[in-house]
């Protein structure tokens, strides 16, 4: 298809489809903190300091693509009063590059992918599986930090 035409054409050394980076991106640290996706449970240490989002189980089928990227951009946009926070920063605005290892750390994509891995959500759960427990948080004070 052609996303995954242009990803290999902007990204040649990798290995991978465009659709399954995109599944790596939506299982990314910065998605999994707050929902549960790909059969992994959201496991929130301190519910004062994070609020946990909705299940991504069910994004597929009750999202719409166009709106599903306009959340992903600017989910204030839509619900001002949402803690979900602009994931992935421009570069253009100076915000940090997060995940270099994702479509080049460039946001526009990584935010794109993410939008395709939820449309495509049962398609990339049957095809790479479920995700991999998170590890537990550690209890508060435990493993001698400072």
């Amino acid at each position: 298809n052609a996303a995954n035409a242009e990803f290999h054409k902007a990204f040649p050394e990798k290995k991978v489809d465009y659709l399954s980076e995109s599944w790596q991106m939506l299982n990314a640290p910065l998605c999994i903190k707050c929902h549960s996706v790909g059969g992994r449970q959201v496991t929130i240490s301190d519910p004062a300091k994070y609020n946990r989002g909705p299940n991504l189980d069910l994004a597929a089928e009750r999202l719409k693509p166009d709106w599903l990227l306009l959340w992903l951009f600017r989910p204030q946009w839509i619900t001002p009063y949402t803690s979900m926070p602009s994931p992935l920063p421009p570069q253009q605005t100076g915000g940090q590059p997060r995940y270099p290892e994702l479509f080049g750390a460039e946001g526009l994509r990584q935010t794109v992918s993410l939008r395709d891995a939820l449309v495509n959500y049962y398609k990339l759960l049957e095809r790479e599986g479920k995700t991999a427990e998170a590890p537990k948080p550690a209890a508060a004070g435990a493993g001698g930090g400072k």
